[in-house]
């Protein structure tokens, strides 16, 4: 019983066995002499072995939890390490989407109104207002990337919608958005998990694929609420998706981090090359209409 504490089944079983051996030996021997019955010595040497296994049992549980505890303690530590390079990545992210984008139309504008006040431009003016116009769009945009107070407000559809509209610069895709088989503009448990994923999807279709149209389309049937994001671009390999774990390890966590959320809540995330060229991502996820007023 002792040895059971040392988390070693092993030598648990090297001490029981020889134990529960010797005894019955020594009983046998003894037998004759102390007018035992064979019973009696039998019925006292299962005792002892039941306790040796009893004592191997409890060191093999022992170490068992041990392990689970470490197990978890590990996973515990990933978590951690994923979700700070999340938040770096966002923040890495927001500093590139402005510096790129309003901060240089509010450089431009700064340019214009010099030149409208030397007065010797009649454009400059025109070229003014459009700088500012396009920066507070941009601007908007990226504070309702960030914060989408209208998923709160008005629900998936309406914020799916302004987050393809606000995927479309200058330069961007054409994004069309359905939403008629979704559940209107109720909020609903999913919305956020489902944004969030719709974001991630559609950031990695304007960064890789080099599409020219996009297609995001959301509904609820058979108490699965769904999202598909298409595309036109580059397209997606069965290399690209066994590479997803290898990605997953060098730090390349957007679309991991998407697919084990939605697990977690049930759900699932797929990603696959689309019929004539493209990529089609396919997530789901339950949802109750019934809990979720």
């Amino acid at each position: 019983m002792i040895a059971a504490t040392q988390l070693r089944p092993w030598v648990c079983a090297v001490i029981a066995v020889p134990t529960v051996i010797v005894f019955f030996l020594a009983s046998a021997a003894a037998r004759p002499a102390n007018g035992e019955p064979w019973s009696s010595a039998v019925l006292h040497t299962g005792v002892i072995a039941t306790l040796g296994l009893g004592s191997v049992l409890l060191s093999r549980l022992q170490r068992s939890r041990v392990a689970t505890i470490g197990s978890l303690a590990a996973d515990r530590s990933r978590l951690l390490a994923e979700t700070l390079r999340i938040e770096d990545r966002e923040r890495r992210d927001l500093a590139e989407s402005l510096h790129d984008g309003a901060m240089q139309y509010v450089l431009a504008a700064r340019h214009a109104l010099a030149d409208v006040r030397r007065g010797d431009d009649p454009e400059a003016l025109a070229r003014l207002d459009a700088a500012l116009t396009e920066s507070g769009r941009m601007l908007r945009s990226t504070l309702t990337t960030l914060n989408p107070a209208v998923l709160d407000h008005h629900g998936l559809g309406v914020a799916l919608t302004e987050l393809g509209a606000s995927a479309v610069g200058q330069h961007g895709p054409r994004v069309a958005v359905d939403t008629a088989g979704w559940v209107g503009d109720t909020p609903t448990p999913v919305d956020a998990l489902l944004y969030a994923t719709a974001r991630e999807l559609l950031a990695n279709v304007l960064k890789h694929a080099h599409a020219e149209r996009v297609e995001m389309t959301a509904e609820y049937t058979g108490g699965q609420a769904r999202l598909v994001v298409l595309d036109e671009g580059t397209g997606f390999t069965e290399d690209d998706a066994l590479r997803i774990p290898e990605r997953l390890a060098q730090g390349h966590l957007g679309l991991a981090s998407r697919r084990v959320r939605l697990e977690a809540a049930g759900g699932s995330l797929t990603v696959g090359a689309r019929p004539g060229g493209g990529t089609v991502a396919v997530a789901t996820v339950p949802l109750r209409l019934d809990a979720a007023g």
